[in-house]
């Protein structure tokens, strides 16, 4: 299910840009990144990401305005702040916006990874293993039965 997740980056530095993608497309997601910030609203406007991962510092606009700007074009998707200069206002102000993390650079990969899956299991856009199993026993079940047009009682009396 991680392949159906579309994810884009916005940060001016290109390695930290690529780095990500690396890492979260070697999980399985689908990554897209842009270190403009001015065409990321365009970006989101023709193309659905499940998240968005934004730098708070970067030239041309910060991460704070860019954010309101995409809140106005899209005020559900999951959104990431990361930045190398926290402070109790920028996190404050990402708040307000709704975010989904305030996480501070550097980070490591891994727990970086974890929050991204939290959060699309709290979107209800990511299951667990032990979800998927469950899903996939009831779709089986719901073939079988429409293969053999049997209630679910009769289907549960034979011997499959």
């Amino acid at each position: 299910m991680a392949a159906d997740i579309k994810i884009l980056i916005v940060d001016d530095d290109r390695d930290i840009c690529e780095y990500m993608r690396t890492m979260l497309e070697a999980t399985g997601y689908e990554v897209a990144t842009l270190s403009d910030p001015t065409r990321a609203v365009d970006r989101v406007r023709e193309e659905e990401f499940h998240v968005l991962i934004i730098d708070l510092m970067m030239p041309k606009m910060d991460g704070i305005e860019l954010i309101q700007r995409i809140r106005k074009v899209d005020s559900d998707v999951a959104i990431v702040v990361f930045t190398g200069y926290p402070s109790v206002e920028t996190a404050v102000d990402a708040l307000k916006l709704n975010v989904s993390d305030y996480v501070k650079k550097p980070f490591d990969m891994d727990e970086f990874r974890d929050k991204i899956a939290d959060i699309l299991r709290k979107k209800g856009l990511l299951r667990n293993p032990e979800e998927e199993l469950h899903k996939k026993i009831g779709q089986n079940i719901r073939r079988i039965r429409k293969e053999r047009d049997m209630p679910v009682k009769q289907l549960a009396q034979s011997t499959v």
